[in-house]
């Protein structure tokens, strides 16, 4: 098997593929040239894996239910890029997915974000049942900024000090939503 990267919705049998990509892309942040894009650089694998299992195994009428979109690097067969939506916790807000993004160094640049969103958008808009999809962005990302915009998100808000990594590093979170449909 040859080939450019493809996308395609995990299942169950992805959990082990998908935490080692995890634990790899958040590893990269910060690290060599790479943006910070990550809470935290050393997630733990079993962790993110049972986690995974549990929101990929509900309905998306529970809470706290997740679909992930892999991008899979045909050769080897391994996930070098995701992106999980993941309903709220409330019945009040099954409206609203929330976004997470992240794709391998190796793979950045060459449009498999923006394959990604496409595919979870249109996955949203044929589900009915989502009328937004919300995210968080560190506000020194500029290309994930850039292509959110691209992609019709439109900024709610910053948080001045969101998050402190590497030694007390002071990161703003800004807000993004976009609207279904």
């Amino acid at each position: 098997m040859s080939g450019r990267p493809f996308i395609r919705l995990a299942d169950l049998t992805d959990l082990d593929g998908f935490a080692d990509h995890i634990v790899r892309h958040s590893a990269e942040s910060g690290r060599e040239g790479s943006l910070h894009f990550a809470i935290s650089r050393s997630p733990e694998r079993a962790s993110v894996r049972e986690h995974a299992r549990q929101r990929w195994e509900r309905a998306l009428e529970e809470s706290l239910w997740g679909r992930c979109f892999l991008l899979v690097e045909p050769v080897r067969g391994w996930v070098v890029g995701h992106l999980e939506l993941r309903g709220g916790r409330f019945s009040a807000e099954m409206h609203r997915a929330i976004l997470g993004m992240g794709i391998e160094r190796g793979y950045t640049r060459k449009g498999h974000g923006q394959q990604l969103m496409e595919a979870a958008v249109g996955w949203a808009k044929r589900t009915g049942k989502i009328a937004w999809i919300d995210l968080g962005v560190f506000e020194h990302n500029l290309p994930a900024r850039s292509l959110y915009q691209r992609m019709g998100f439109v900024e709610n808000g910053k948080r001045k000090d969101a998050f402190r990594i590497d030694s007390g590093m002071q990161v703003t979170d800004i807000s993004m939503s976009l609207r279904i449909g």
